[in-house]
């Protein structure tokens, strides 16, 4: 099969090269004008740009937004600004965008953050801003026509560009499902991938959340293709900042100003352990039904990050069942790529899965396995548990100490306010005899 050899592509398109791509960009107002200028290098046409990394979800996202955010300094000093007060804000702000905000969970700051971003751009007037996050991936059209308008009347001179992180199904749906599960999905592994290939019920969110096209067609809405940037996953065995030399072309910054150490990595779980996850929310019934409010801090961090990810198993591998389909859907994704004349930072044939090698074994839970998990995960549990009550004595015992030395304090300016009382009073009449004189 040679799907890559099937695709009329445009010649910026494919392997990928050190060197800038070709592009053309329109030189004038901004985010809804498609002239075009030729011969002029994009980034000399404008002054402004402001790049909006949508997702996807899993395809190195929490690596890349967490070196950019701890190599901030470093990006301000090359041209690219990172606005608002970190990666969580940056979260509210695409729920914002979304209408998705909860008032139970979040503040009247959270539900500002648009206008903030509107007055910091304006006061600070950066070249180029990156604003990212992977929930902006399901924001439907008209909600995405809407950013880009306002932001086109209240910031004009910034010219809109859209970024995609993209990585192959075979590798994306096992992932998404694992991401579910730790996030309080009950849906099995094998009904979820039903679910996708008919792209019904759950399926259909994952499609809205990871199907490119679609994606960034919502996304893009009138903007001129080359201002939509296509940045493939490297597959397997590829150089470990791959990805982020991709990623970092977009922006034309230097990766080498950065530091990959303090990249935290969103752990993938074995098929027991997300089984295990999985069951553990069956067994949760009604509580911690919303994410937000508690589950993600103590399941998702504690349990499935913390204990179950550090747990070494199996790896979750699409059934061999669904090869055909799954490459028949990644080369349509590659082929309305190519079609569309976005610019492509890495290789379309990432996209497509990789050959078998060898007979893979087929989602089954072992039991034996999935009970040697939880019991590996409860002793963690219990450590983990441990150190918390260390740390909470921890505290108590500074807040005792603080709370006596806050009384001896109080003793000492009572005695002080005491011992000046027969002073005042010796004073005032010294006052009053001065005053009689």
């Amino acid at each position: 099969m040679e799907p890559a050899a099937a695709v009329a592509a445009p010649p910026h398109l494919g392997r990928y090269d050190a060197s800038p791509a070709p592009q053309v960009a329109d030189p004038g107002r901004g985010w809804h004008d498609d002239a075009v200028t030729s011969g002029t290098n994009a980034r000399d046409a404008v002054d402004r740009r402001l790049y909006l990394h949508v997702g996807h979800a899993k395809t190195g996202t929490s690596y890349l937004q967490t070196v950019f955010w701890g190599s901030q300094a470093a990006l301000a000093d090359a041209g690219l600004h990172l606005p608002l007060r970190g990666h969580n804000e940056h979260f509210l702000l695409a729920l914002a965008l979304r209408d998705d905000l909860d008032p139970a969970l979040d503040s009247a700051s959270a539900y500002a953050l648009p206008d903030r971003l509107v007055a910091e751009l304006r006061d600070a007037a950066p070249e180029r801003v990156l604003i990212s996050h992977e929930v902006l991936a399901v924001t439907d059209a008209a909600a995405a026509a809407r950013f880009r308008s306002r932001l086109a009347d209240q910031l004009e001179d910034y010219e809109l560009h859209v970024v995609l992180t993209v990585r192959d199904l075979r590798r994306q749906i096992p992932a998404e499902w694992q991401q579910r599960v730790k996030t309080r999905s009950t849906v099995p592994y094998e009904e979820f991938l039903d679910l996708v290939v008919r792209r019904q019920a759950g399926g259909r969110n994952f499609w809205i959340s990871q199907d490119t096209p679609d994606v960034a067609e919502r996304w893009r809405g009138d903007l001129p293709p080359e201002r939509v940037h296509i940045v493939t996953t490297p597959p397997r065995g590829a150089a470990p900042t791959l990805l982020l030399e991709r990623f970092c072309r977009v922006f034309d910054v230097d990766p080498g100003l950065l530091d990959p150490d303090v990249a935290r990595v969103n752990e993938s779980l074995g098929v027991a352990q997300a089984e295990l996850m999985r069951r553990v929310n069956v067994a949760l019934g009604k509580r911690m039904t919303e994410p937000r409010a508690g589950y993600n801090r103590v399941a998702r961090n504690g349990l499935a990050n913390r204990v179950l990810a550090q747990q070494a198993g199996e790896q979750i591998d699409l059934p061999e069942r669904l090869d055909e389909w799954c490459s028949d859907e990644a080369e349509r994704i590659v082929a309305h790529i190519a079609s569309q004349g976005y610019d492509v930072v890495g290789d379309l044939d990432d996209l497509l899965p990789v050959p078998r090698t060898g007979a893979t074994n087929p989602f089954e839970v072992d039991e034996q396995e999935l009970a040697a998990a939880a019991v590996g995960g409860l002793a963690a549990l219990l450590n983990q548990r441990l150190e918390d009550v260390q740390r909470l004595q921890e505290v108590r015992r500074e807040l005792r100490e603080t709370k006596q030395q806050l009384a001896r304090l109080e003793q000492d300016e009572q005695q002080r306010r005491e011992q000046r009382g027969p002073l005042t009073d010796r004073a005032r009449a010294v006052r009053e005899r001065l005053r009689r004189m």
